[in-house]
């Protein structure tokens, strides 16, 4: 028994590694789209600083432009999954 759930383990484990190599590969592909886009918008808007949300304490809704980046990453990259 003890030998079967040692090898579950390393199964799990190397699951586990398998799952966060991926996960960082895709979060990279998805920050080399991401990365331009939101250039050009900051451009365009003539907005001086954009901040991850789960570095803000208190905020005004209205200057929160994650919706706005969302449906332009999502035409930028609707034909990639086709």
């Amino acid at each position: 028994l003890n030998i079967l759930l040692a090898d579950f383990q390393k199964k799990i484990n190397a699951n586990n590694s398998k799952i966060l190599n991926e996960k960082k590969k895709y979060s990279s592909e998805i920050l080399k789209i991401l990365n331009p886009l939101l250039t050009k918008y900051v451009e365009k808007n003539n907005i001086s600083l954009v901040i991850e949300k789960k570095n803000i304490i208190v905020g005004i809704k209205t200057l929160d432009i994650t919706e706005n980046i969302l449906k332009i990453f999502n035409e930028e990259t609707k034909n990639l999954t086709n």
